[in-house]
């Protein structure tokens, strides 16, 4: 009988439709809210589910902030031709995106 759940499981698993993406976008970011901002790269994380960088950014007062800016997968980014060397830690860049909804 476990035999068959484990079956009967797997099976529904197998035969489930694709999902396409496993959170919706204005659960976390604002669509209202983008930005542009320039930044020294602190840290890389290349790694499913979602690629993050970890930034210093100096405000316009001097003062300096540590931020988080994600990326799609890891798997979408090689797509696109890059990887883990593209950026690395002490590149200064620039990003444009929406913020984080909190």
């Amino acid at each position: 009988m476990k035999a068959l759940a484990v079956v009967l499981a797997m099976t529904t698993v197998l035969e489930s439709p694709p999902v396409q993406a496993h959170h919706f976008f204005a659960t976390e970011y604002s669509r209202e809210l983008t930005v542009t901002i320039e930044a020294v790269v602190t840290g890389i994380h290349f790694h499913n589910p979602h690629v993050r960088l970890d930034l210093l950014v100096m405000t316009e007062r001097g003062e300096r902030q540590v931020w988080a800016a994600n990326s799609v997968s890891p798997n979408a980014l090689a797509h696109r031709g890059w990887t883990e060397e593209t950026i690395t830690v002490g590149d200064r860049i620039t990003l444009y995106g929406n913020l984080g909804s909190n």
